[in-house]
């Protein structure tokens, strides 16, 4: 009889480990998906985008000092701990950060395709929920935007899916209660995802009237208690208290789908049990309902997409009907579901092939500037952008901000009080400067020829420039002494050799030279600046109007000292280690250089450099 029992069950068995073993291969190969898809995506970010983080990374150092750095900010201490984790293991912030948020992507996978099976027991469905949540714009972009978003979200819509897969079992809602409180550490809304949560396992117990069922609420709280105390113990023990202070987040056509879908699935009691669908209600009500309170933001949102994914899938899911040819069924809901899949798979693609722009670039271009210019710390640089950042350090420290210095009404005196605070280098733009500190706008227009203030930045558009603050007797690092024709000496140089970001871009060159006049110039003159290799090969040149294309020879005053800024990008594929660099003058009209007294040459050999290799 055992025998013949096991004859009769085992394809039966058989079939459902091939589904199992189908479910694990296939949602890891769509978990695998979102990291490919990501980590293609983020190949060249390597800025921060989002404001808020910079107040997370600057809260790593302090962990270490003090407990009140651990309930010190807006954000909780969750983002802080795993970027000190991330600089341990060698990643800078900007990739830990981004590492958490992938993580935080692949939950949020998983927990729709773990609520969907647990409500309808639908492998396949699962699946189409995944892979249509990686197709889903707002998930794929959240998902490496570092910050606490994506994590956040991740974690506390995986709790649900765990609560929904056995509500009643004490086991079960203390892994969903752990889970939701290491989403707390990450983001306060937790305590939203807490609330609902209780709030639901309380209603099933008052509604079965069973005293038993208490104990799945009493360990939710329990594993909430336990993963959130990271940051419930601090918070006690500095600030007296454990609690620190529309649906845009899918894509069209499953918005729309979304809410029919959700009132189909929470009114089918023919296919999904009642905890299951008081389960749906209470997460996506109550969330959205607690949120509108404070804020409705699609990053906020993000928690509940894979509930409304699932809802816009199982809508078609259920209303599509199966056809039967012969005595073979038709799975047209799968087929639909999948067609629908395919004209959304270009998301992903062109996510992924995506790189780096607009604003960033310009953040990545305003560091390797600055470092060539000779900025050796954020601390050095003052700017009115808010965004700019040192992307060569693994903290990604962003610049003094503009509005924290007790600005003074002029150009000169911000001059004298930028440097009193230590600041060397201005950069003052046309979008955030003028609206708040239109007293400089004058900055924007370097011909004026600011007293102390050293073109080194400006760009054809006049958006911005970037200024080298200088005291008020500049001299140089290097003394030269060398007279050119025309009774026009170069007094010395400042020189700086920096590497480009991100590592492999090359390396640039930043040279100050220090020009003085003894006569009155009637020609307009060029500064050429060439870069010779070991074999001596140009490889690189500038040749400008000195300072920026500011200051025409022709305006020199006898006497007066001109600080010129020349920045030369050696090409990335240069081989040589050892530079040599020349430097002269020339009419533009006639090609003529300016000799060099007591030389044969027409131009001046400064120094050789040498590059890290």
């Amino acid at each position: 009889m055992d025998t013949l029992a096991h004859m009769t069950h085992s394809p039966t068995t058989d079939a459902q480990r091939w589904r199992t073993v189908a479910w694990i291969i296939g949602s890891l190969a769509l978990a695998g998906a979102l990291v490919i898809v990501e980590v293609a995506h983020l190949r060249t970010h390597i800025t921060i985008g989002n404001l808020d983080f910079f107040a997370m990374a600057a809260r790593v150092e302090p962990l270490s000092n003090t407990l009140s750095a651990w309930v010190n900010g807006f954000y909780p201490v969750g983002i802080p701990l795993l970027l000190r984790l991330g600089l341990l293991m060698g990643l800078d912030v900007v990739r830990a950060g981004q590492a958490a948020s992938i993580v935080g992507g692949v939950l949020c996978l998983y927990s729709g395709g773990l609520l969907a099976w647990h409500m309808t027991r639908s492998r396949a469905l699962a699946l189409l929920t995944m892979a249509f949540l990686l197709c889903t714009g707002t998930v794929l972009f959240y998902a490496g935007f570092e910050g606490t978003d994506m994590l956040a979200a991740g974690l506390q819509s995986f709790a649900i899916s765990l609560l929904a897969r056995a509500p009643d079992r004490k086991g079960n809602t203390f892994m969903a209660g752990l889970v939701n409180g290491l989403g707390y550490l990450v983001r306060y809304t937790g305590l939203i995802t807490l609330a609902v949560s209780l709030l639901y396992l309380l209603t099933l117990t008052i509604c079965r009237r069973e005293k038993k069922r208490l104990w799945p609420f009493a360990s939710y709280g329990l594993g909430f208690l336990i993963g959130a105390a990271p940051q419930l113990i601090p918070s006690l023990l500095v600030k007296g208290s454990l609690f620190y202070s529309s649906f845009p987040v899918i894509n069209q056509p499953l918005a729309q789908l979304a809410k029919a879908g959700f009132l189909f699935a929470v009114l089918d009691h023919a296919k999904i049990s009642r905890e299951h669908r008081w389960l749906l209600a209470f997460f996506v009500v109550g969330t959205t309902g607690a949120l509108s309170i404070f804020n409705i933001d699609t990053r906020f949102l993000i928690l509940i997409a894979p509930a409304l994914t699932l809802s816009a899938m199982y809508f078609l899911w259920r209303i599509v009907p199966l056809v039967s040819v012969s005595r073979f069924r038709l799975p047209i809901p799968v087929i639909v579901l999948i067609f629908l899949l395919v004209t959304m798979i270009h998301i992903p693609w062109e996510f992924a092939h995506t790189v780096e722009g607009g604003p960033h670039a310009g953040v990545i271009e305003s560091s390797n500037v600055f470092h060539a210019a000779g900025a050796e710390s954020a601390n050095d640089v003052l700017t009115s952008n808010h965004y700019h950042q040192d992307v060569a350090s693994p903290t990604r420290n962003p610049y003094g901000a503009l509005y924290l210095l007790d600005a003074p009404p002029t150009v000169p005196e911000l001059r004298q009080k930028a440097l009193a605070s230590n600041y060397r280098f201005l950069y003052y733009d046309a979008a955030n400067g003028v609206t708040y500190h239109p007293q400089y706008e004058a900055l924007l227009n370097p011909y004026q020829q600011h007293v102390g203030y050293t073109p080194i930045w400006v760009p054809q558009s006049a958006s911005f420039v970037a200024y080298r603050l200088e005291p008020d007797s500049p001299t140089p690092e290097t003394a030269t002494d060398v007279q050119f024709a025309g009774d026009i000496s170069l007094q010395g140089y400042d020189l700086n050799v920096s590497a480009d970001q991100p590592d492999g871009s090359g390396h640039r060159i930043g040279l100050y030279l220090y020009w003085q006049s003894g006569d009155e110039i009637t020609e307009s003159l060029k500064v050429f600046v060439h870069v010779f290799d070991a074999q001596g090969a140009l490889v690189a040149q500038d040749d400008a109007v000195p300072a920026q294309w500011t200051r025409d020879t022709r305006d020199w005053t006898p006497g007066e000292s001109i600080v010129d800024f020349h920045m030369i990008q050696l090409p990335v594929s240069a081989t040589s280690d050892s530079y040599e660099i020349a430097v002269g003058l020339y009419n533009p009209a006639t090609g003529e250089r300016r000799p060099v007294h007591s030389s044969r040459d027409n131009q001046v050999t400064l120094t050789q450099i040498q590059l890290e290799q």
